[in-house]
């Protein structure tokens, strides 16, 4: 039995991280630019700045995500294409 062609379903997956990845740019970008609000609207508050330091925090782990993206999809096709292809072979 032959295996599965998995090519238009790693197409889609590869369009869908990109897609996933323009709007996670935009998001951060729009995130930096409230934050840099928040910093001007602070006025020195201790817990503004608290605040904005937990939102600058969140906003690196998010772009941090943002760039293994795409590694994490390679990842993942390559673990369902081998399980896809080794279901063939068993008996």
């Amino acid at each position: 039995m032959q295996g599965v062609d998995l090519t238009p379903l790693n197409t889609v997956a590869d369009h869908l991280v990109l897609l996933l990845q323009a709007l996670g740019v935009v998001m951060l970008v729009v995130g930096f630019c409230i934050l840099g609000l928040m910093k001007l609207a602070s006025f020195g508050n201790e817990h503004q700045s608290a605040l904005i330091k937990t939102v600058a925090f969140d906003l690196i782990i998010g772009f941090i995500i943002l760039l293994g993206a795409p590694t994490i999809s390679h990842i993942i096709q390559g673990a369902f294409s081998f399980l896809v292809s080794t279901q063939g072979t068993t008996k």
